[in-house]
Protein backbone atom coordinates (compact mmCIF):
# COMPACT_ATOMS: atom_id res chain seq x y z
CA UNK A 1 0.00 0.00 0.00
CA UNK A 2 1.52 3.44 -0.80
CA UNK A 3 2.94 5.25 2.26
CA UNK A 4 0.09 8.54 1.50
CA UNK A 5 -2.84 6.31 1.83
CA UNK A 6 -1.42 4.98 5.43
CA UNK A 7 -0.65 8.26 6.29
CA UNK A 8 -4.21 9.05 5.52
CA UNK A 9 -5.69 6.90 7.42
CA UNK A 10 -3.06 8.62 10.62
CA UNK A 11 -3.85 12.07 9.80
CA UNK A 12 -8.23 11.42 9.36
CA UNK A 13 -7.68 9.66 13.34
CA UNK A 14 -5.66 11.97 14.60
CA UNK A 15 -7.77 14.75 13.23
CA UNK A 16 -10.91 13.51 14.23
CA UNK A 17 -11.86 12.52 11.20
CA UNK A 18 -13.02 9.32 12.41
CA UNK A 19 -15.48 8.47 9.25
CA UNK A 20 -13.02 9.04 7.00
CA UNK A 21 -10.45 7.13 8.78
CA UNK A 22 -12.65 4.06 9.04
CA UNK A 23 -13.60 4.01 5.39
CA UNK A 24 -9.48 4.18 4.60
CA UNK A 25 -8.89 1.76 7.14
CA UNK A 26 -11.46 -0.17 5.73
CA UNK A 27 -10.49 -0.19 2.13
CA UNK A 28 -6.75 -1.02 3.61
CA UNK A 29 -8.33 -4.02 5.09
CA UNK A 30 -9.42 -5.17 2.24
CA UNK A 31 -6.47 -4.68 0.57
CA UNK A 32 -3.79 -5.91 3.03
CA UNK A 33 -5.93 -8.28 5.20
CA UNK A 34 -2.85 -9.35 6.80
CA UNK A 35 -1.46 -5.89 8.25
CA UNK A 36 -1.76 -4.76 11.56
CA UNK A 37 -2.52 -1.36 10.85
CA UNK A 38 -5.95 -1.11 9.57
CA UNK A 39 -7.39 -3.35 12.02
CA UNK A 40 -5.96 -1.68 15.00
CA UNK A 41 -7.25 1.96 13.10
CA UNK A 42 -10.81 0.66 13.02
CA UNK A 43 -10.63 -0.26 16.39
CA UNK A 44 -9.73 2.43 17.58
CA UNK A 45 -12.29 4.20 15.66
CA UNK A 46 -15.16 1.92 17.18
CA UNK A 47 -13.84 2.80 20.48
CA UNK A 48 -13.65 6.31 20.20
CA UNK A 49 -17.40 6.22 19.10
CA UNK A 50 -18.25 4.23 21.83
CA UNK A 51 -18.25 1.31 20.29
CA UNK A 52 -16.62 -1.00 23.11
CA UNK A 53 -16.07 -3.95 20.51
CA UNK A 54 -13.38 -2.10 19.02
CA UNK A 55 -10.67 -3.85 21.33
CA UNK A 56 -11.23 -6.81 19.85
CA UNK A 57 -10.48 -5.13 16.28
CA UNK A 58 -7.45 -3.98 18.07
CA UNK A 59 -6.63 -7.34 19.85
CA UNK A 60 -6.85 -8.85 16.45
CA UNK A 61 -4.75 -6.37 14.78
CA UNK A 62 -2.07 -7.00 17.52
CA UNK A 63 -1.98 -10.46 16.69
CA UNK A 64 -0.54 -9.57 13.05
CA UNK A 65 2.85 -9.30 11.72
CA UNK A 66 4.53 -5.69 11.91
CA UNK A 67 5.39 -5.36 7.91
CA UNK A 68 6.67 -1.59 8.24
CA UNK A 69 6.94 1.48 10.46
CA UNK A 70 3.39 2.65 9.90
CA UNK A 71 2.14 -1.19 11.31
CA UNK A 72 4.76 -1.22 14.68
CA UNK A 73 3.49 2.26 15.41
CA UNK A 74 0.11 1.01 14.84
CA UNK A 75 0.54 -1.56 16.95
CA UNK A 76 1.90 1.50 19.50
CA UNK A 77 -0.99 2.62 19.21
CA UNK A 78 -3.12 -0.04 20.09
CA UNK A 79 -1.62 -1.19 22.76
CA UNK A 80 -2.01 2.42 24.54
CA UNK A 81 -5.52 2.17 23.92
CA UNK A 82 -5.48 -0.80 25.34
CA UNK A 83 -3.47 1.18 28.34
CA UNK A 84 -0.50 -1.95 28.00
CA UNK A 85 2.06 0.84 28.54
CA UNK A 86 4.75 -1.87 28.31
CA UNK A 87 4.05 -3.79 25.38
CA UNK A 88 4.12 -0.38 23.73
CA UNK A 89 7.37 0.01 24.51
CA UNK A 90 8.49 -2.92 22.74
CA UNK A 91 7.50 -1.39 19.75
CA UNK A 92 9.09 1.98 20.72
CA UNK A 93 12.18 0.32 21.49
CA UNK A 94 11.99 -1.12 17.95
CA UNK A 95 11.38 2.64 16.07
CA UNK A 96 14.04 4.58 18.46
CA UNK A 97 16.62 1.86 17.23
CA UNK A 98 15.58 1.81 13.90
CA UNK A 99 14.40 5.48 13.18
CA UNK A 100 17.24 7.09 16.54
CA UNK A 101 16.47 10.79 15.49
CA UNK A 102 12.77 9.88 15.46
CA UNK A 103 11.66 12.90 18.12
CA UNK A 104 8.02 11.39 17.93
CA UNK A 105 9.18 7.83 18.48
CA UNK A 106 11.43 8.98 21.88
CA UNK A 107 8.39 11.43 23.43
CA UNK A 108 6.04 8.60 22.83
CA UNK A 109 8.64 6.14 24.23
CA UNK A 110 9.21 8.60 27.49
CA UNK A 111 5.09 8.86 27.70
CA UNK A 112 5.45 4.90 28.04
CA UNK A 113 8.17 4.59 30.34
CA UNK A 114 6.55 7.13 32.57
CA UNK A 115 2.57 5.55 32.95
CA UNK A 116 4.59 1.84 33.55
CA UNK A 117 6.20 3.71 36.14
CA UNK A 118 10.24 3.85 34.27
CA UNK A 119 10.76 7.42 35.68
CA UNK A 120 14.35 7.83 35.02
CA UNK A 121 14.41 6.16 31.96
CA UNK A 122 11.47 7.99 30.90
CA UNK A 123 13.63 11.25 31.45
CA UNK A 124 16.71 10.15 29.47
CA UNK A 125 13.91 9.47 26.39
CA UNK A 126 12.21 13.04 26.56
CA UNK A 127 15.88 14.37 27.08
CA UNK A 128 16.40 12.91 23.95
CA UNK A 129 13.11 14.19 22.62
CA UNK A 130 14.21 17.85 23.40
CA UNK A 131 17.08 17.44 21.65
CA UNK A 132 15.76 16.90 18.61
CA UNK A 133 12.80 19.25 18.66
CA UNK A 134 13.30 21.75 21.63
CA UNK A 135 10.53 24.11 20.83
CA UNK A 136 7.57 21.48 20.84
CA UNK A 137 5.16 21.95 23.41
CA UNK A 138 4.20 18.37 24.05
CA UNK A 139 7.88 17.46 24.34
CA UNK A 140 7.78 20.43 27.25
CA UNK A 141 4.58 18.97 28.44
CA UNK A 142 5.80 15.62 29.48
CA UNK A 143 9.20 17.05 30.90
CA UNK A 144 7.25 18.82 33.36
CA UNK A 145 4.97 15.88 33.85
CA UNK A 146 8.18 13.88 34.56
CA UNK A 147 9.81 16.31 36.55
CA UNK A 148 6.77 16.10 38.63
CA UNK A 149 6.80 12.36 39.21
CA UNK A 150 10.71 13.03 40.66
CA UNK A 151 9.08 15.66 43.22
CA UNK A 152 11.00 17.86 41.92
CA UNK A 153 8.77 20.93 42.20
CA UNK A 154 10.82 23.82 41.21
CA UNK A 155 12.31 22.13 38.06
CA UNK A 156 8.24 21.43 36.92
CA UNK A 157 7.97 25.52 37.65
CA UNK A 158 10.69 26.40 35.69
CA UNK A 159 9.22 24.21 32.77
CA UNK A 160 6.45 25.48 32.87
CA UNK A 161 7.14 29.43 32.83
CA UNK A 162 9.87 29.00 30.21
CA UNK A 163 7.66 27.13 27.83
CA UNK A 164 4.17 28.68 28.88
CA UNK A 165 3.83 30.17 24.99
CA UNK A 166 4.53 27.00 23.23
CA UNK A 167 2.19 25.15 26.27
CA UNK A 168 -0.38 27.49 25.39
CA UNK A 169 -0.81 27.16 21.53
CA UNK A 170 -2.70 23.69 21.75
CA UNK A 171 -6.14 23.31 23.26
CA UNK A 172 -5.09 19.75 24.31
CA UNK A 173 -1.67 20.97 25.64
CA UNK A 174 -2.94 23.55 27.94
CA UNK A 175 -5.62 21.35 29.02
CA UNK A 176 -3.08 18.91 30.45
CA UNK A 177 -0.69 21.65 31.14
CA UNK A 178 -2.99 23.25 33.77
CA UNK A 179 -3.50 20.23 35.96
CA UNK A 180 0.68 20.96 36.67
CA UNK A 181 0.40 24.66 38.49
CA UNK A 182 -1.55 23.41 40.99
Amino acid sequence: MPFSHKRRRERCLRSGELERAREAARHAARSKPQSPGPWIILGIVALEQGDHSGRIEIENGLKLEAKDSFDVWSKVAGHMYLLQPIKALDQLHLLTMEFPDDANAWFHRALCELRSGQISAARNSIDRCRDLNPLDGWGDWLHAEIALAESRFKVTESILESSQLRLNEDVALAMRTSSLWS
